[in-house]
């Protein structure tokens, strides 16, 4: 009353919830003479906010379950698999083909892909990126890659495009 303004709070009371509003009433000279309080009983509110946040809690639980799934039959898948982004770096590569080169992933992930082809190799693999750019398809395409530890593995490669960015396989 002696700032002349009114408030609005949220109050539990013996197991129920209650939103109670306090404002002032003002005579013809704009002064707050007395307050109009009022009440209601937001118990089933209250109850149903507290439900859909368990409920939020539970689906983000299980589509962090069903991620970590994806993910594991991403890296686990028996082919090696990777995502380049339009300039031809890495922007994601599974296990599988990791373990074959040989590298991490931080060794990888944001690297031009051209530097892990042998020579012969890297300039088809840059005709090949610029054509399936193009083309939004790859398809059996034998190539070299060289592993960390210097040898060269031969691989087949085919490439179609996933989401927005291009994928090759």
């Amino acid at each position: 009353m002696a700032r002349n303004e009114g408030f609005v709070l949220e109050i539990l009371r013996n197991g129920a919830w209650y939103r109670s509003s306090v404002q002032p009433v003002r005579n013809a000279e704009g002064k707050a003479i007395m307050a109009l309080f009022s009440a209601t009983d937001i118990t089933e509110l209250k109850r149903t906010q507290q439900e859909l946040v368990e409920l939020n809690q539970t689906l983000e639980t299980r589509v962090a379950e069903r991620t970590a799934e994806v993910q594991d039959l991403y890296d686990r898948a028996p082919a090696g698999y990777h995502s380049l982004d339009p300039e031809g770096r890495f922007i994601r590569i599974n296990q599988t083909a990791l373990d074959w080169l040989g590298y991490t992933r931080e060794e990888i992930l944001g690297r031009p892909a051209a530097e892990f082809f042998t020579p012969a190799s890297r300039e088809a693999f840059r005709a090949d990126y610029a054509a399936f750019l193009e083309q939004g398809t790859l398809n059996d395409r034998e190539r070299e890659l060289v592993c960390k530890d210097g040898s060269t593995m031969h691989v087949l490669v085919n490439a179609t495009p996933c989401g927005t960015q291009p994928v090759t396989s």
